[in-house]
């Protein structure tokens, strides 16, 4: 007879109570029970063991996926994962374990595409980054926000001692960017700009003074030619737009944004800053007698797209902004952008539809060119152990022991990822070595789909240009030069010849010559002549 509903519902409560509490006995006890599985959830949709690394319970938690064999990388409703409830809470024994034991994925991302590294730099503590950075944890991954780990720590936390942590790991300031900006106009943001608007004080001196970023933000200014001081003042941060003053940032206080606004203008008008306000005029006015003064800072190179065409510096020496605002529609979508003009937008979809052909058959390529990987799937028994997982995950269990096989099955668990992330799906065939014809051909392939998505992205700016400026670029050239009748261009010419100084000395010469010639063959010249002359 199957239990009740009330036994059900009151053996899932002891059975997340005793995840919580770390009662080891109690587990193995429900677990007996047939009416409480290891993966079942809670009306949140969490399992066990996001209660378990949420607490810290990490007897418990490496009970239920080492010995019950539940699912380390299980997801709630959210997409978080036990690692994520274990790096935000600063459960770093949990995170050890859940890595070096249960082989959870260290970069895996939930539903904002936030990682465990981005969990704990926001809410987390610095021993469990440092645990995460330890490992290899990606710090480039930004969350829907816009935001990495760098951004989340320093400027939306304000932590300068996990900023440190990430910096030794090989994290650039200066090239921290933010993806932002209202009802889906995306812009990119500078790490001290973001610091500036929420009025983070500590982090701002901390990029200024430690991490060797401008106050001038000549060095990080943002596409729309928002300054850190432009920053601070519209939100109304006086104690960071003083400290900037006082840092080298008065120097481009006269600057405008998008706008036409200055820092001083941006701020808000109310009897608190008032003294804030008349020191940013007067830095304005002093900055316009500059013979120095600049009329806008130029967006950093960093945030120009690497096309995909060839060059010796990988790009232009310089940022277009046009190309870097293209970039940014295609990190948060074209489609969330009304103002897109239609034919750069239906370029910019057939090169994003390129670009994920691209990503897959580089990710393919990857898994080909493994010669470690391709020996192993060559071996029946790990071969079977990879159907056998597929089809049944708990079944995992069976092959903790066998090193090979783990290791076979991590790599797949990253392929399942990319295949859920992207909604593509791959078969055998397809991360199986070929001959090497059909190998040759993949990466010909590979090869014609980045030059064509170079061109494309080459389209859509000369499209936006001519968009931008109004003007028709061929219609342009043509009329700088008008077409001539064959008499014009003779005058041209020979004006032309004319002009030319080296000309008018042969013609000089040559007609001297040819007088002097014609003077003596007529008998100009006489001997008596010359003997009147001598004697004279």
């Amino acid at each position: 007879m199957p239990p009740s509903a009330e036994a059900r519902r009151k053996a899932l409560d002891d059975f997340f109570e005793s995840a919580r509490e770390d009662d080891v006995e109690t587990l193995d006890a429900v677990l007996g029970n047939d009416s409480v599985k290891v993966d079942d959830r809670d009306r949140h949709g969490h399992a066990a063991t996001h209660h378990a690394a949420a607490l810290g319970s990490e007897r418990a938690l490496k009970s239920l996926i080492m010995r019950k064999g539940a699912d380390a990388d299980a997801e709630d409703d959210d997409g978080r994962t036990a690692l994520h409830h274990a790096a935000a809470n600063g459960r770093d024994a949990c995170v050890r374990c859940l890595i070096d034991e249960c082989e959870a994925w260290i970069d895996v991302c939930d539903g904002r595409d936030e990682t465990p590294l981005i969990a704990a730099c926001r809410q987390g503590d610095a021993t469990t980054v440092e645990t995460l950075l330890a490992r290899g944890a990606e710090t480039n991954a930004r969350n829907v926000d816009g935001c990495d780990a760098f951004v989340e720590a320093v400027c939306v936390r304000g932590d300068v001692e996990i900023g440190k942590l990430l910096i030794k790991a090989g994290v650039d300031p200066k090239r921290a960017r933010v993806r932002c900006g209202a009802g889906g106009a995306n812009v990119s943001r500078s790490a001290l700009n973001v610091a500036c608007a929420l009025g983070r004080y500590g982090a701002v001196k901390f990029l200024i003074d430690e991490c060797g970023l401008e106050a001038s933000g000549s060095d990080c200014a943002d596409i729309d030619y928002m300054t850190p001081l432009m920053s601070a003042a519209m939100m109304g941060e006086g104690d960071v737009v003083e400290y900037l003053l006082l840092s080298g940032a008065a120097a481009t206080a006269h600057l405008t944004s998008e706008d036409g606004l200055t820092a001083a203008d941006m701020l808000p008008d109310n009897s608190e800053l008032h003294e804030v306000k008349r020191k940013l005029q007067n830095a304005a006015a002093k900055a316009m007698q500059s013979p120095r003064a600049r009329s806008f800072i130029a967006a950093p190179r960093d945030d120009v797209p690497r096309k995909w065409s060839t060059g010796k510096n990988g790009g232009g020496s310089r940022a277009d902004p046009l190309e870097v605002r293209m970039r940014s529609w295609i990190q948060a979508g074209v489609d969330k952008y009304e103002g897109v003009p239609r034919n750069v937008r239906e370029t910019l979809e057939k090169h994003a539809v390129l670009t994920k052909e691209i990503e897959l058959r580089s990710f393919l390529l990857g898994l080909i060119e493994d010669d470690q990987f391709q020996e192993d799937m060559q071996d029946p028994s790990v071969r079977g152990a990879v159907d056998d997982v597929i089809n049944d995950f708990h079944n995992v269990t069976k092959y903790r022991d066998n090193a090979r096989i783990m290791h076979v099955l991590t790599k797949f668990r990253h392929v399942q990822r990319f295949c859920k992330d992207r909604g593509e799906k791959i078969t055998f065939d397809d991360i199986l070595a070929p001959d090497e014809a059909k190998l040759e051909r993949h990466r010909e392939r590979l090869s014609e789909l980045k030059a064509a998505a170079g061109v494309l992205w080459d389209d859509a700016l000369l499209a936006l240009k001519i968009f931008t400026t109004g003007e028709d670029m061929e219609a342009l050239a043509k009329s700088s030069f008008p077409v001539m009748s064959t008499w014009k261009r003779t005058k041209l010419l020979f004006s032309d010849m004319l002009e030319s100084q080296g000309v008018h000395a042969f013609v000089s010469l040559s007609i001297f010559a040819i007088a002097l010639y014609y003077y003596w063959a007529l008998g100009g010249f006489r001997r008596k002549q010359w003997e009147n002359i001598a004697v004279t």
